[in-house]
């Protein structure tokens, strides 16, 4: 039981991750690429020392345009706050919809179950509850240092 239980959470978990993350990344991953490649097309070629030395003047003509297209690009912190934001509260929402599928089993268990299988609820009760408090904690501490940060500025 103890196993099925586990796996049918987990398994909620990973299906609410894998319909959750793509609204997380919301970069246009063409203007990417096409910067990219903006960046790392090759240079002209050099007729004197052939066909090595073009590759090489490509590469290097590439990497100065890599680094010179950092100078004027800070990072963007209004997106990176919202997917920050977005990622703890979808983790907030899979850590409250697994403790209370868990805690709704446990207390089913508890009520229907026998003196032994009572017993056993017990000694998970305790793990239980530490990682609830591990969850929804560290979640309050991300808050309370997100919310420091900000008024830094």
């Amino acid at each position: 039981m103890k196993n099925k239980t586990l796996k049918i959470i987990f398994t909620l978990i990973a299906v609410l991750l894998i319909i959750m993350l793509p609204n997380l990344a919301k970069a246009d991953v063409h203007s990417v690429q096409d910067d990219l490649e903006g960046q790392i097309g090759g240079g002209t070629p050099d007729d004197t020392s052939g066909e090595t030395s073009s590759t090489t003047h490509g590469a290097v003509a590439g990497a100065d345009k890599f680094l010179n297209s950092a100078v004027g690009s800070p990072i963007n912190q209004s997106a990176t706050q919202e997917a920050s934001n977005t990622l703890a509260n979808t983790l907030l929402i899979v850590g409250v919809v697994a403790a209370g599928i868990v805690s709704v089993a446990l207390g089913i268990k508890f009520m229907t179950g026998s003196v032994s299988e009572k017993a056993q609820v017990k000694q998970v009760a305790i793990p239980f509850v530490a990682g609830c408090i591990l969850v929804f904690g560290g979640y309050i501490i991300w808050r309370i240092v997100v919310t420091l940060l900000s008024n830094l500025e």
